[in-house]
């Protein structure tokens, strides 16, 4: 198998040698006999290719699962709060550390980039089109740039744009109507900030649920974007001498569900210097910073 993906590989090179190619690599297993081990640890020895392939989805539920979808699933908790308490508890887990270590052994093991060509929150009817699935994939994508090892991942692609999965998709068919999913107005919302030349983004712990984004661009400060993991509204005073605009995507629950055209709450308003500002539970808050 290497020997002929290698003569493909380099006949594809000689019609476009600038086109960049990458190998998909096995999920990392403790076992270093376990077949996964061995596949990687063989392609590791070679460098005919210019990038390593993985799929992420990070599993919040227990239950059996198959190529990131649940098949069957274990309930937890003495109420949809309390479960979905826990969900929260193992996404930011796998966002602070399980997937950072995950991230960092393939480094290791490779030395080169790392195309996520899927990535998701595990694909479940229970926490599909939910305010947790928004917080999670809009969390996902500004860790990508601020967390230092998660700096090999060149590329990434959500799974998926559309289809007919319900918790996968940003859009789904269903009888006929394009219903839009939880995930939507949230990327849309921070699409803005990866149009930033030069992005640059450092974290602070507000508290253990709430976490503050600042987007820079030659060091100048261009966005604040705040996710509240938490039950609680919090007030933040922040230093600024602008105006800013003010944009909210929030819920009362964390399992709330989006409706057929993608929406929870939401708020949008102006305000003045210096003022203080309500971070909403549960919600994804952008600051834009208006010129004086």
């Amino acid at each position: 198998f290497f020997i002929k993906s290698k003569k493909t590989l380099l006949f594809i090179k000689m019609i476009f040698p600038k086109m960049k190619t990458a190998v998909v690599a096995a999920p990392i297993i403790d076992n270093k006999y376990h077949r996964h081990s061995i596949w990687n640890n063989r392609l590791s020895e070679m460098n005919f290719y210019d990038a390593i392939i993985i799929h992420s989805y990070a599993t919040v539920i227990k239950g059996e699962k198959e190529f990131g979808q649940m098949l069957t699933e274990i309930t937890e908790g003495d109420s949809k709060y309390e479960a979905f308490e826990i969900y929260k508890n193992r996404a930011l887990e796998y966002l602070d550390y399980r997937y950072p270590k995950e991230v960092k052994t393939y480094t290791r093991l490779f030395n080169k980039p790392i195309w996520v060509t899927e990535w998701n929150l595990q694909i479940s009817w229970t926490t599909g089109n939910t305010m947790l699935q928004s917080l999670f994939v809009t969390s996902y994508f500004l860790e990508l740039v601020c967390n230092d090892s998660l700096q090999n991942i060149t590329l990434t692609t959500y799974h998926n744009m559309g289809g007919r999965d319900y918790s996968g998709s940003i859009f789904r068919i269903n009888n006929d109507f394009l219903e839009t999913q939880s995930t939507y107005y949230p990327l849309r919302m921070i699409g803005n900030i990866f149009n930033v030349e030069g992005i640059q983004i450092k974290k602070v712990e507000i508290s253990k649920d709430i976490f503050q984004y600042l987007i820079y661009s030659n060091n100048q400060l261009n966005y604040s974007c705040f996710i509240n993991w938490g039950n609680i509204n919090k007030v933040v005073n922040i230093e600024n001498n602008r105006r800013i605009k003010l944009e909210s995507f929030f819920s009362n629950n964390l399992f709330d569900k989006a409706n057929e055209y993608g929406r929870l709450l939401s708020e949008n308003i102006i305000i003045q210097p210096n003022s203080p500002i309500k971070i909403n539970a549960n919600s994804i808050t952008l600051i834009s910073y208006l010129d004086e």
